[in-house]
């Protein structure tokens, strides 16, 4: 049999070599982006990093705070705080949510921390400046992550109904609350903290849970992005909402 070599499609060649250039990787072990302190650069590049570089680049804040507005689904407006302070192992917390027309809650939370990490890991985000080019770039910095055992009251405001004819009412009440929270904290200023929560609601009986989510990715800074599901038991039917939200936060 006679096998006959041809030309490659120079076409075929170009389209290829596109789709290669479609997601180029930026991955470098020996460097540190500008995005980060000096202190966390060494600590990052370092053969062996001590606790105290590691310490250095991510010092705790006094108090670590977020501030977020966003949009429950169901039609409502909703704005979101919290305020966590690290005391030696144990941990403070205060959670604030504002739904317009449905249930306020506020929170104080006392916390078991069950451990707290440091370490080198790698910060990893993508974007596409150029139109059709993705970059995805990764960068050697200091994490510490932090696992909490957490439980408190939940306070809980609910607007009287307008409908007189409502059989729901109106009111102040307690929920009992615990659950885990979970934070992680990178030399970007980038930070990821997830919470989940039982409830139990100390009239009625009834039971709930909240399952938070909120993220600063780099190059974000300490600007956010979140979501908050939760089903708050109240004294009549309870409440359940999904909240998307934006926002600030200082986490350290």
């Amino acid at each position: 049999m006679k096998s006959s070599s041809r030309p490659r499609n120079s076409t075929s060649s170009i389209r290829a070599a596109a789709l290669a250039c479609a997601v180029v990787t930026a991955t470098s072990a020996g460097a540190a982006h500008a995005g980060q302190p000096l202190v966390c650069k060494e600590a990052a590049l370092a053969a062996a990093p001590t606790h105290d570089q590691l310490a250095a680049c991510l010092q705790p804040a006094p108090i670590s705070f977020e501030l977020a507005a966003g949009y429950a689904i169901g039609g409502s407006v909703s704005a979101f705080a919290r305020a966590d302070r690290k005391l030696g192992p144990l941990w403070l917390s205060t959670r604030l949510r504002v739904d317009v027309g449905s249930v306020n809650q506020l929170d104080a939370l006392g916390g078991l921390v069950l451990w707290d990490r440091y370490g080198v890991g790698w910060d990893t985000w993508s974007g596409a400046p150029s139109g059709g080019m993705r970059t995805v770039t990764s960068n050697k910095t200091v994490m510490r992550k932090a696992l909490i055992l957490a439980g408190g009251l939940k306070g809980l405001y609910v607007p009287a109904p307008d409908d007189p004819m409502a059989t729901e009412s109106g009111g102040v009440s307690a929920t009992a609350v615990g659950g885990f929270q979970y934070h992680s904290v990178g030399g970007f200023r980038d930070h990821r903290v997830r919470e989940l929560y039982a409830l139990y609601h100390l009239s009625s009986g009834s039971l709930g849970g909240v399952l938070s989510w909120h993220e600063a990715i780099p190059p974000l800074g300490p600007f956010t992005i979140g979501a908050e599901l939760g089903i708050i038991p109240t004294a009549d039917n309870g409440d359940v909402y999904l909240a998307l939200e934006v926002g600030y936060a200082f986490d350290r």
